[in-house]
């Protein structure tokens, strides 16, 4: 299953087009291009796979972004010893205290808006990620 990471605007009759994933997981990550013509019609490039090195620092990967019904979050380089997804006013609509690496959660009872995920990891590091809620 792919998920879009991002959209880049047409520009023209240009040939030259580039984007930077800031967030890869550790190890293999698999690419495609969609590319969508003028008139609704659309091209899939072959899948290029790009093995990124796993002795980076601990980061937190959600994917959808913006999320719809269902939120992933990948820990890489760490072990979650709790997940906490908060609205802007500070007030939590989510908590797990399950030890992971990776989440599945159903978004389906959370209102439109912004929100961020939490994770603190069981050596006690943390990081703040924010997301939208369509």
């Amino acid at each position: 299953n792919f998920a879009t990471i991002a959209t880049v605007a047409a520009k023209g009759f240009a040939t030259d087009y580039n984007f930077v994933d800031e967030k890869p997981f550790a190890g293999v990550n698999y690419y495609r291009l969609k590319q969508i013509d003028n008139d609704g019609k659309f091209a899939i490039s072959i899948v290029k796979q790009v093995k990124f090195n796993t002795d980076f620092k601990f980061a937190v990967n959600i994917y959808p972004n913006p999320a719809t019904n269902i939120l992933n979050i990948k820990v890489v380089n760490g072990n979650a010893k709790q997940v906490r997804i908060f609205n802007s006013l500070g007030k939590t609509v989510y908590q797990s205290n399950e030890s992971r690496i990776s989440y599945i959660i159903n978004l389906t009872s959370i209102v439109a808006g912004t929100y961020f995920v939490e994770i603190t990891t069981t050596d006690g590091r943390r990081e703040v990620e924010k997301f939208l809620k369509n």
